[in-house]
């Protein structure tokens, strides 16, 4: 429009993918001008595309979940809470959940199989708490079952009506030896604390190191007194003490659990939820209400963020210049003459066939110098009659046949194959 000449590198159409780069190296200047950084710019957001997913990852956050039915701790009094049923793996499987997820181990005001479960603090109305005590007494394996129980009771660890189970060995010795006691002994309507000795040792002939431990009870919000008076904490842990025991060790020659103290605490807390909660799984009184969970969300991480905002402002820069360059034009065009105007927006080329109609309208073939884009489809690019390669409008010589191999007769028989 001002009637200079541009550059042809500055003529150059948008350039795709890794185009941008090559024509950099070929030409030994930017495409376009400056946009040709834009565009090598481009390239190089497309290629980071492909490790956008990488960027997007989902997060296990807390949050709050249907509770529907479950277990229910309420103030019902049980005197013999059973530990071989549903309700019993539920509440105990939902404390080793809990954990898992990042929750708290107690005793929960509503238990259900949902494996998202996390209880929260308001969730948790109070706690069994183990406390190890330091001394360790040991035995040689030949002593009786009896006499470690015995001894162990002497030595202040135990009260005085303890009860225990053992397994029994071929050779006469004995394994996995547990022994519980309340303090409250066979007196009912009382609260209690729980003493326990774990055999730590894994085989019979092993000696005997007996790890004792003291259990209170710890009630937060002074709801579980009452259910924990009504609990026959003797009979309960005589039918219990199986359950002790096959919960701390991992089988048959397997030494105690590292962690019995926990375990001794999760079947406490157990104890006290399926009394409260009447052995009852199917309790819907707090279906409407929620409970601490485990979710999934999406964490965008900042880098994301970042590579977004440049491609906003990229297309925002973009669409200025065009609206810039496009108001310029405008006020250009009213000092040129129309006609120049016309010609110049008709035959500017900028892609690909737009040049390969200013190739046409530049050769020598008659009647050319007007040829617009859409006439491209009727030339040719081959040898023409003065025996010269470039644009021409028919195929020469006439013999070329474009089905298969072409074989153009000429005089010395040139055999143009794959065309």
């Amino acid at each position: 429009m001002r009637r200079q000449h541009a550059p042809l590198p500055l003529m150059s159409n948008w350039l795709s993918g890794l185009d941008s780069v090559i024509a950099l190296k070929t030409l030994k200047v930017l495409p376009g001008g400056w946009l040709g950084l834009i565009m090598i710019l481009t390239y190089a957001l497309s290629v980071g595309a492909d490790f956008v997913s990488t960027l997007i990852q989902s997060v296990p956050v807390r949050d709050r979940c249907p509770f529907g039915v479950g277990l229910v701790v309420s103030d019902y009094r049980m005197g013999l809470p059973t530990s071989n049923g549903a309700p019993y793996m539920v509440v105990t499987q939902a404390q080793l959940k809990s954990i898992q997820n990042g929750g708290k181990q107690g005793i929960y005001a509503k238990v259900n199989r949902d494996p998202r479960f996390s209880a929260d603090v308001a969730g948790v109305l109070g706690e069994w708490t183990c406390t190890a005590k330091p001394q360790v007494l040991e035995y040689p394996f030949s002593t009786s079952s009896d006499d470690v129980v015995s001894d162990t009771v002497q030595h202040n660890m135990l009260y005085s009506t303890p009860v225990s189970v053992a397994n029994a060995n071929q050779d006469g010795t004995f394994s996995h030896l547990v022994i519980l006691e309340t303090s409250a002994g066979q007196t009912i309507d009382t609260t209690f604390n729980v003493r326990a000795s774990v055999d730590l040792s894994a085989q019979g002939n092993d000696t005997k190191r007996m790890q004792s431990y003291e259990c209170a009870l710890h009630d937060t919000y002074d709801m579980l007194t009452d259910i924990q008076k009504g609990i026959d904490s003797f009979a309960t842990l005589q039918d219990w003490k199986q359950t002790f025991q096959g919960s701390l060790y991992s089988g048959t020659g397997s030494p105690a659990s590292p962690d019995a103290g926990s375990v001794l605490e999760q079947i406490l807390n157990s104890m006290i939820m399926v009394a409260s909660g009447n052995n009852y799984l199917l309790n819907s009184s707090m279906s409407t209400q929620s409970q601490g969970c485990i979710t999934t969300r999406t964490w965008i991480l900042w880098e994301l963020l970042l590579l977004a905002g440049i491609v906003v402002l990229l297309v925002k820069s973009l669409f200025l210049y065009w609206v810039g360059m496009t108001i310029r034009l405008r006020i250009l065009s009213k000092d040129v003459d129309q006609n120049d105007v016309e010609w110049i927006m008709r035959f500017t080329p900028g892609e690909t066939f737009e040049w390969m109609a200013q190739a046409v309208r530049e050769s020598n073939v008659a009647s050319a110098t007007k040829v617009a884009t859409s006439d491209v489809a009727r030339f040719y690019f081959g040898k023409s009659k003065n025996g010269s390669y470039g644009v021409t409008k028919e195929k020469w010589p006439p013999e070329c046949d474009r089905d298969g191999f072409l074989q153009c007769e000429s005089a010395d028989r040139i055999k143009l194959s794959g065309l």
